[in-house]
């Protein structure tokens, strides 16, 4: 009897140390990051422009997040479906399943920063 209390002390213990590594672990590893600030941007002609050519031609977040026409040489985004996502991404690209883009037009990203 007094082998099992010294054997459930012991576990008590150990899980205890584990639990306490753990949230320091945590705690110490990753930054502590504040909310983000809330800042209003102008809303101008050439900022909208400069946004559109990032996000067509630079970082192509159009050619992803847009259904394609692969019926096309390289498949390119379908005229009217930008932004909207449903491009299913699979096992047959090297993915573990199936991914489905996201929907980044103002009315699916909703308040996001």
């Amino acid at each position: 009897m007094k082998l099992l209390k010294k054997l459930l002390i012991g576990i008590v213990v150990v899980l205890v140390l584990v639990i306490i590594g753990c949230y320091t672990f945590l705690r110490t590893s990753f930054p502590r990051v504040s909310d983000a600030p809330d800042i209003t941007v102008e809303i101008t002609y050439e900022r909208l422009e400069r946004g559109e050519y990032l996000a067509h031609h630079v970082s192509l977040c159009m050619d992803c997040h847009g259904t394609r026409d692969w019926n096309l040489m390289t498949g390119p985004p379908v005229p009217g479906s930008e932004g909207l996502g449903g491009e299913r991404f699979g096992p047959e690209m090297g993915f573990p399943g199936n991914f489905y883009s996201r929907n980044i037009t103002p009315a699916g990203v909703g308040n996001w920063t």
